[in-house]
């Protein structure tokens, strides 16, 4: 009788059982990890965009509204 048995700790096959969801859990939260930084990321980016285009808009109304435009 092997000690693992003997202690009711499962067979070797419960083990690899137990491994193998393991990692699967562990991969999973990884691919969620990098999903949930590269929509950060993304939106980091669009965020961005649009502080970028609201400095031009604001600097074109300002030009606009500037008694000597400058052409």
């Amino acid at each position: 009788m092997s000690t693992i048995a003997a202690t009711g700790w499962g067979s070797v096959p419960d083990w690899i059982g137990g491994i193998e969801t393991a990692a699967v859990t562990i991969l999973l939260a990884i691919g969620w990890w990098r999903k949930s930084r590269h929509r950060r990321h993304d939106q980091e980016r669009q965020s961005a965009v649009a502080i970028r285009q609201l400095l031009l808009d604001i600097e074109d109304l300002y030009a606009a509204m500037s008694p000597n435009p400058v052409v």
